[in-house]
């Protein structure tokens, strides 16, 4: 009797252990499918989210592009206003601009030398003129207003806009710069920017630039 209830217990305990080891196996084996299905499902619907993000870049850098080709647009047209009042009524083209769209921290404008006209002589050093007094404008927000930028200021965005002239004077085409940090006078933080530029083109030459930066 009792050499019948140990070989019992042993085919119990050996049963039972059987019962737990495939127990252990078809979890893990459940498991591993249920992870595996789940990083697919996360690979798919990181693909759909990273599809999603870039159209929506592309769409608002085209937008972007569109605006600053506009812009463009009306400085070609330039011979049609009085050269005694071009400056005045571009550079007001280019503020109003700013104030009506405040989602962009800046727009600008830069022209060859006697370009646009021929009084680059009475501009030298002054608001909205480069050293050698041909357009150059420059307005962006700080604390909710529309400033002027002046040459001696610096700002780093300034630098970066510089670079991207050549580049669209080189090229002839619109170009955009790479991401980069910097902190819009009464920002705050450095936050992340980009500067895009499109050619202003006359007749088949170039004049100079309109830039956006966002």
């Amino acid at each position: 009797m009792n050499l019948k209830l140990k070989i019992n217990g042993r085919m119990l305990v050996f049963i039972l252990g059987t019962t737990i080891f495939i127990f252990v196996v078809a979890m893990f084996y459940i498991l591993s499918i249920l992870r595996n299905t789940s990083k697919e499902n996360s690979q798919n619907i990181l693909k759909e989210k990273s599809s999603e993000i870039s159209i929506q870049i592309e769409q608002n850098f085209n937008a972007y592009f569109n605006v600053a080709q506009l812009l463009a647009e009306g400085f070609v047209n330039f011979e049609n206003i009085p050269e005694t009042n071009r400056r005045a009524v571009l550079s007001k083209i280019l503020e109003d601009f700013l104030k009506n769209n405040p989602e962009y921290t800046a727009i600008w404008a830069v022209c060859e030398p006697n370009s646009i006209d021929n009084r680059d002589a009475d501009y030298v050093n002054q608001p909205g003129s480069s050293a050698k007094g041909n357009f150059r404008y420059t307005y962006y927000i700080e604390n909710g207003e529309i400033k002027l930028s002046y040459n001696k200021q610096n700002l780093h965005w300034e630098e970066i806009n510089a670079k991207l002239y050549y580049q669209v004077k080189n090229n002839l085409e619109s170009m955009v710069s790479e991401p980069y940090f910097s902190n819009i006078p009464g920002k705050g933080d450095s936050i992340l920017h980009i500067s895009l530029a499109v050619p202003i083109i006359n007749n088949h030459e170039f004049i100079g630039v309109v830039g956006l930066n966002t």
